[in-house]
């Protein structure tokens, strides 16, 4: 197990079994969707995923083309508003400065130009593979065409 600082959190993760894992699975959620969402999604994915994030996801060993959920909000018509995708990783949570569950306070906060994540617990998965392993969930909220002052609901 690796650390890696993410925000106030110390994450403990599992690089090279969250990469095995990985290379189980045929495609991402938007392989399979055939929405207007999920194509443009997957057609533009590398334009909206900012390349520091790109270096996280890297090295906690997510395959960036293999998202366990996309969504997006907004104007659909010339995709103003912001996606919602989730990757999940083998790892765990260690400490919080505050002592704070990451369950509970597992909020977003700005990481990249455009760009909010969130660690947090999965409790329901989508992918078998991961079934029996420690596994935390990072959410990603990119948003275009919108600042993140503008309102976003987050649920």
């Amino acid at each position: 197990m690796k650390e890696i600082f993410i925000n106030d959190w110390i994450v403990q993760y599992d690089p090279d079994k969250t990469s095995q894992i990985y290379k189980k699975i045929e495609r991402g959620y938007s392989g399979y969707c055939s929405c207007q969402i999920c194509k443009h999604y997957s057609q533009y994915r590398n334009k909206y995923i900012p390349e520091d994030l790109g270096y996280l996801i890297e090295e906690l060993g997510i395959d960036i083309t293999k998202e366990a959920e996309v969504s997006f909000s907004g104007d659909k018509t010339i995709f103003q508003g912001y996606f919602t995708i989730f990757f999940h990783f083998i790892g765990s949570v260690k400490t919080h400065p505050n002592g704070w569950n990451i369950c509970s306070a597992g909020e977003y906060f700005q990481y990249a130009k455009k760009c909010l994540i969130r660690i947090s617990e999965v409790c329901e998965m989508q992918n078998p593979l991961f079934f029996g392993v420690n596994t935390l969930q990072i959410s990603l909220l990119i948003y275009e065409g919108i600042s993140s002052h503008d309102k976003i609901s987050f649920y």
